[in-house]
């Protein structure tokens, strides 16, 4: 199994999907906001994983959504955070 663990960092709410556990619901009453996802782990081929993933998007006044991620995952024996 291929899994990265990881915690999320930001302003507002976040639940998983009602029937989509895989999905998750985030609001803020930001116009942008960017999410921060801290890798901790994994498994498999992404065991002893670290790094972090954002997410940064805004939301135009049509309800256009505009949404970057960018990450970087560090695999290596020392983790790159403690």
């Amino acid at each position: 199994m291929k899994k990265i663990i990881y915690s999320m960092r930001f302003k507002g709410t976040a639940a998983p999907e009602e029937g989509s556990p895989n999905v998750l619901k985030a609001a803020t009453k930001a116009s942008s906001c960017n999410i921060i996802w801290r890798i901790q782990n994994g498994q498999g081929q992404f065991e002893g994983a670290t790094g972090l993933v954002t997410s940064n998007f805004t939301v135009g006044s049509k309800g256009e959504v505009t949404d970057n991620h960018f990450g970087v995952i560090c695999m290596q024996d020392k983790p790159l955070f403690n």
